[in-house]
């Protein structure tokens, strides 16, 4: 099959997910194969890509997340890893982070800091702390229920 036709049948089975989330799967799929997807649009798709995306799709399609089905999820420009056992951060917690950077840039520059993140989750807002400030010790905690 073509992207095109693979990419408007995932549109059809994902369409109470948004009209995105077909685009955003095969465009993720496709990411690390250096191609420009909308140049080969009309070209077939690989069958190892093809497999990947249909079964991408039917995660989706029982509900999944686009975040666990890929493994990833971006934020503050990092890759994390994530699955059903942890929360995907939201967008709206990268404002925190940079918030965060922003008051310690205003009140505390280049003075060491120790920052707590407690009940880590994923550790997104901990680990993009201490990768963009060097001057952050940074903890991070997380219970976990056995």
């Amino acid at each position: 099959m073509r992207y095109a036709d693979l990419l408007r049948e995932g549109r059809k089975r994902l369409q109470e997910h948004g009209d995105q989330a077909a685009g955003l799967l095969l465009n993720e799929i496709c990411r690390g194969h250096d191609i420009n997807l909308y140049m080969v649009m009309e070209e077939p798709m690989p069958e190892n890509l093809q497999t990947e995306y249909l079964e991408g799709l039917h995660r989706m399609e029982r509900g999944e997340p686009l975040d666990y089905v890929l493994g990833y999820t971006p934020f503050y420009g990092y890759d994390f890893l994530v699955s059903p056992d942890v929360l995907i951060p939201r967008p709206e917690t990268e404002e925190l982070v940079a918030l965060v950077l922003r008051l310690y840039d205003e009140y505390f520059p280049k003075q060491k800091v120790t920052v707590f993140d407690v009940g880590t989750g994923s550790g997104a807002i901990g680990i993009s702390l201490a990768l963009e400030e060097p001057d952050f010790t940074v903890y991070a905690l997380s219970l976990i229920h056995i």
